[in-house]
């Protein structure tokens, strides 16, 4: 009986000595920095004459993990921990270069997503495998970005204006301005048009 409860203590040292000899994944080197962008969905898109519309990023992961979104339900920021940021990199790897993206339609903008060195200009959402790619950066940024966040400075397009200024606090409609992701604070002052 002893002799039994013996060998089955040696078996499973072996099989844990097994599992932990097992090859790890290498982690994917990044960026680290607070104002360093590693995850990007979406771009500015300052409009012209006659709609002025004016997009940004729909959200921002830095190499430290803090997140930044802009969306339907406000401006919010958060963090991810390494691990998750890694997971992000690897889906990112697992996507074709040449994935398809899509034919540009007339009066649209291309998505722009970038992950880690990679990036693309998406036409249409509705293609796989971008369109799960960029899903899973959507919920796992949403379910991280959990905190009110108010951004710094946002760039607005005054209906009928000369042209876009930045201004410390919207008040314009929604659909005339956007945020100033922290790492474009310096570039986009206050007052100032940005370049078109």
């Amino acid at each position: 009986m002893r002799t039994g409860w013996l060998a089955a203590a040696v078996a499973g040292m072996l099989l844990v000595g097994a599992c932990s000899d097992a090859p790890k994944t290498a982690a994917i080197p990044h960026v680290t920095g607070a104002n360093e962008v590693l995850i990007q969905v979406g771009d500015y898109s300052i409009g012209a004459i006659p709609d002025e519309f004016v997009v940004g990023p729909e959200l921002i992961v830095y190499g430290d993990g803090t997140v930044y979104t802009s969306s339907s339900v406000g401006t919010r920021t958060g963090h991810l921990a390494e691990s998750q940021l890694q997971e992000l990199l690897r889906a990112g790897e697992a996507v074709p270069v040449d994935a398809p993206v899509g034919t540009p339609a007339v009066d649209a903008v291309p998505l722009l997503v970038v992950s880690g060195t990679h990036f693309w200009e998406i036409n249409d959402l509705g293609l796989q495998p971008l369109k799960g790619f960029v899903g899973e950066i959507g919920s796992t940024v949403a379910a991280a970005a959990t905190e009110p966040w108010t951004p710094a400075a946002w760039i607005a397009r005054p209906y009928g204006g000369p042209c876009t200024v930045v201004a410390n606090k919207p008040e314009l409609p929604a659909y005339y301005v956007a945020p100033v992701y922290p790492h474009l604070l310096d570039q986009y002052p206050l007052g100032e048009c940005p370049q078109q």
